[in-house]
């Protein structure tokens, strides 16, 4: 289980990044006024430097990643529920977010932004993991029609 969370977390901390490219050029297509606004201007400030700010939110921003995708390997255990695999991915991914968004000033520093910042992703969570078991429920379905189909013809 550690291997398969280490290999999940490498690519999720790729993934992070990539994340951390990509999410700052739509907003700056957002603002629409011709500026790039990777890095939030506090965040530059409280690490002294724009260098000092982009390195180290890419450096949090893969980690994030790391974090999210290693907390999948719980949904792989034959030894954890359903309840019991969604609680500790939900924290692990919990974990790997939240200090980092504070820090990275991606959530307003103040009691409202982190309540707000936690019901938004408490609802993101729960859609994400809504589609997800529909999705491998529809799966299962569908496999199950097929081998009862293949149970009954060799009964036959």
């Amino acid at each position: 289980m550690l291997k398969t969370a280490l290999k999940r977390g490498i690519l999720g901390f790729l993934i992070g990044d990539f994340i951390a490219i990509i999410v700052p050029l739509f907003i700056s297509i957002i603002i629409n006024d011709g500026n790039f606004y990777p890095i939030p201007p506090s965040f530059i400030k409280d690490s002294g430097s724009e260098l000092n700010a982009a390195v180290l939110q890419y450096i949090l921003s893969g980690l994030c990643g790391f974090g999210c995708a290693a907390s999948s390997v719980f949904f792989s255990s034959d030894r954890l529920n359903i309840l019991q695999s969604t609680a500790l991915n939900f924290l692990g991914v919990s974990i790997s977010t939240l200090p980092i968004a504070y820090v990275c000033h991606w959530i307003n520093h103040s009691v409202a932004g982190v309540i707000s910042y936690i019901a938004i992703f408490i609802a993101i969570y729960i859609i994400i993991w809504l589609v997800s078991y529909l999705s491998i429920k529809s799966i299962i379905v569908k496999a199950n029609k097929k081998i009862s189909k293949i149970t009954k013809t060799e009964l036959n």
